[in-house]
């Protein structure tokens, strides 16, 4: 049996309408019926859970990766101790030592 619309198209819609959009909105803006949105999502609704779910995870795990990039550019940018500058006075004093 053909069908007029994949598999992608179909989590398209139900993701829409999970969005916000009622459902009636979508039926007409897609054109197909109340009913086989019903059934479409009785079939791939769960897809949509799982997908829900794996996307919050996601934006979780890039928040705290973003927030550990920004502490280690923080402590890149913080600037360090450097030591003291050798005089030229000391080097020299060194050099006539060492002969």
């Amino acid at each position: 049996m053909r069908t007029r619309f994949s598999t992608a198209q179909i989590l398209g819609f139900l993701r829409e309408a999970a969005a916000g959009t009622p459902i009636m909105e979508v039926c007409w803006n897609h054109c197909f019926s109340r009913s086989t949105f019903r059934a479409w999502k009785a079939k791939y609704g769960a897809a949509i859970d799982v997908e829900t779910d794996r996307l919050k995870q996601l934006e979780l795990e890039n928040a705290r990766l973003r927030k550990a990039l920004a502490r280690a550019n923080a402590e890149l940018a913080r600037p360090t101790a450097l030591p003291a500058p050798r005089s030229r006075v000391s080097s020299l004093r060194t050099q006539d030592m060492r002969q």
